[in-house]
């Protein structure tokens, strides 16, 4: 697998996930009075798999006259404009022209993250169709992009107090942002890699294939949400700071990078085994989540960083697998983006209509969100693998 679209990807990804890790102090800098926070919940955190399935759609009508590298070129630099216009947004301003502006900028954002991750993840298939490592170097680089992240955070508001930090603070991991972006488009420009164009064989692209696939990314789709859902949780029913929630993400992330390299390690018969074997003790470790959160958090989001780890690899790899010669960017896209965004919609639905009025307690956030799209990957297990 070359070197450039993995950095680029793990620098992208420091981009991408920084403004919803931020998105609580950008509402105290610019939308103290605003009348209407329900809005910007769905701004920064339900708008964006809508605009990741946009995205491959129009990468897709693009590719048949630009060049793949061209385009995803134009969406890293857009991605670093964004950003860096974010950093430095002057106050003073009504909260309305905020929303627009933001929403503007997110939707570059996203729509940059959407097109990159499925040729990223393709190309790594084509380099290695034989076992899952090359798909875990992508997943790695991302995972270190978000870890970047984190780091970054965790020293601002270690550093500065709450005050600074929603003063002028959190301008500098923008700033920061925007220059890797930077280095991500100075990458791609030097970059020689060849993008394999989707056009050829989208007449044969599988209605039945996409739709199995989206089964299939379901499950990893729902956790990763879920992990997105656990800061808020804790801090507004389990009274823990964010920025112990934060430090305790950021050490479970890193965690994650050593399963990750013995998932790349196992050939595909026994990826096979091992992901049934992590699908089953998923279903019965559900029901000890509250009693591990209890004894520590920290090792509740290592066990749960190490299911979502293991399971967005070997079901992106096992997915590709199945499609065979339906396998593109669009069908990867597809795929993923849409498991993401009903992943994200159900899990808004049932924490606003549910959860909310509901128990407050682990095992119900986890339980029935998960396991309903843990049985839509079990029944297709044996048919996709």
């Amino acid at each position: 697998m070359p070197l450039f679209p993995l950095i680029s990807l793990g620098l992208e990804y420091f981009d991408y996930i920084l403004f919803p890790l931020m998105s609580t102090i950008l509402i105290k800098a610019f939308f103290y009075d605003f009348a209407y926070p329900n809005i910007l919940s769905f701004l920064f955190f339900t708008i964006t798999p809508f605009v990741k399935i946009f995205s491959v759609l129009i990468f897709s009508a693009l590719e048949n006259k630009y060049s793949i590298k061209k385009i995803i070129n134009i969406s890293t630099f857009t991605m670093t404009v964004a950003t860096g216009i974010i950093g430095l947004m002057p106050y003073g301003f009504t909260p309305w022209f905020y929303f627009i502006i933001f929403t503007i900028l997110r939707l570059l954002q996203t729509f940059s993250v959407g097109i990159d991750v499925p040729a990223t993840v393709n190309l790594a298939y084509k380099v290695n169709h034989d076992n899952a490592s090359e798909i875990g170097k992508t997943i790695l680089s991302a995972s270190i992009g978000y870890i970047i992240v984190l780091s970054a955070v965790n020293v601002l508001y270690k550093t500065l107090s709450y005050e600074n930090v929603v003063s002028f603070g959190w301008r500098i991991p923008f700033l920061m942002a925007s220059f890797t972006g930077i280095l991500s488009f100075r990458y791609r420009l030097q970059s020689k890699t060849s993008f394999l164009k989707t056009r050829e064989k989208q007449n044969n692209q599988n209605f039945k294939n996409i739709i199995q696939g989206i089964s299939i990314m379901l499950f990893p789709a729902t956790l990763n949400t879920i992990n997105l859902f656990f800061p808020k949780f804790f801090n507004q029913y389990y009274n823990i700071n964010l920025l112990d929630i934060t430090y305790y993400q950021l050490l479970s992330l890193l965690f994650s990078i050593f399963v990750n390299i013995a998932i790349i390690k196992l050939n595909i018969k026994n990826l096979k085994k091992i992901y049934l074997t992590v699908l089953i003790s998923f279903m019965f470790s559900v029901f000890c989540f509250e009693k591990i959160y209890q004894m520590s958090l920290l090792l509740f989001m290592c066990i749960w960083q190490f299911y979502i780890t293991s399971a967005i690899i070997i079901s992106l790899f096992l997915n590709l697998k199945s499609m065979n010669a339906n396998q593109t960017i669009l069908s990867t896209g597809l795929t993923y983006n849409c498991a993401f965004l009903i992943s994200s919609v159900f899990e808004m639905l049932f924490y606003k209509f549910y959860f909310l009025s509901g128990p407050t307690t682990l095992f119900y956030i986890i339980l029935i969100p998960a396991s309903i799209t843990l049985i839509t990957l079990i029944i297709n297990f044996k048919k996709s693998f």
